[in-house]
């Protein structure tokens, strides 16, 4: 069963955005993982709001970084993580 979607809002590239958040899916947290990072969430944008950003900021001011981003259309996946050392 997939897990539930927030609707919420993110800023990248100096932007607020509308944004659909969902969890990791374990065979991204466990592939990510192996190569060291630490997935913490996947957020869905409008493909025209992202033009290859290596961060976002959610909607409660928290910094992530953009480790992988997946285009489905006009839509694209932005996989993310919290790392140390990473500010707006």
């Amino acid at each position: 069963m997939p897990g539930a979607v927030e609707h919420t809002s993110v800023t990248i590239g100096g932007k607020r955005v509308p944004a659909q958040k969902t969890e990791i899916t374990q065979r991204e947290y466990f592939q990510a993982a192996a190569v060291g990072l630490k997935p913490s969430a996947r957020y869905t944008v409008r493909g025209d709001y992202y033009n290859g950003e290596d961060r976002l900021t959610t909607h409660k001011g928290e910094v992530l970084a953009i480790y992988r981003s997946y285009r489905d259309g006009a839509w694209v996946e932005l996989y993310c993580e919290r790392r140390t050392g990473v500010h707006g």
